[in-house]
């Protein structure tokens, strides 16, 4: 049975903050001392715990808040925006590989998907079990490939594979994400598992989902 205990995760946030650290450092190191399972949702193998990545995503959907006086013009940036744009960046290429992905293999695509109301009042996407198998396969194959390379060996497999599919997003992120991968490969490795570990759980009909992606 697998056993995760969650203050591990919380412990680690905490001292990043009063170490002043970014709240992603450290995370690579708990990727490799837990079971894969605890941070990309698997079906019926995933602990019926509150899962990791819906934390993680969140962190991600809050940067989106926390940039919009940057994005609007009302701001100029400084390092700590630029740091955070270059994560919501990462966190964007990977939710498209997913995307792409998991629609190629399952055949079925996300713009075809109906939608209901939740227990919330709002319309979310009611996703088939079968493309939620396929996320929860792609998620997990790129995250135990990534898990287990170091610098060349890792910039080439993302090189190959993350930027393998279109990335239907400004040309400016994709030469930024580039740019850091080749400056500081570690940083793009945490950051993309941890967007894969929040990508990769989908709702089942009639639960409710986090907000929608703009």
């Amino acid at each position: 049975m697998i056993c995760f205990d969650n203050l591990a995760r919380d412990f680690q946030r905490i001292k990043n903050l009063l170490a002043g650290e970014k709240w992603h450092f450290g995370m690579d190191a708990i990727f490799n001392q837990y079971p894969w399972q605890l941070f990309i949702f698997k079906d019926k193998e995933t602990p019926n715990i509150r899962f990791f990545g819906n934390d993680i995503r969140s962190v991600f959907e809050a940067l989106k808040d926390e940039l919009k006086p940057y994005k609007e013009g009302g701001k100029s940036m400084d390092d700590k925006a630029r740091e955070q744009t270059l994560e919501l960046r990462i966190y964007r290429i990977i939710r498209e590989y997913v995307r792409q992905k998991a629609e190629n293999k399952s055949g079925l695509k996300i713009e075809d998907f109906k939608k209901e109301k939740g227990s919330d009042g709002k319309e979310h996407i009611v996703y088939p079990q079968k493309y939620r198998e396929e996320t929860e396969k792609v998620c997990s194959d790129a995250f135990l490939a990534m898990r287990g390379r170091r610098e060349k060996d890792f910039i080439e497999y993302y090189s190959g594979t993350i930027f393998s599919v279109p990335h239907f997003l400004p040309e400016e992120d994709y030469l930024a994400v580039s740019k850091a991968l080749m400056e500081d490969w570690e940083k793009v490795k945490t950051l993309s598992m941890l967007a894969l570990s929040a990508n990769s759980y989908l709702p089942k009909q009639k639960e409710t989902t986090l907000k929608e992606e703009e």
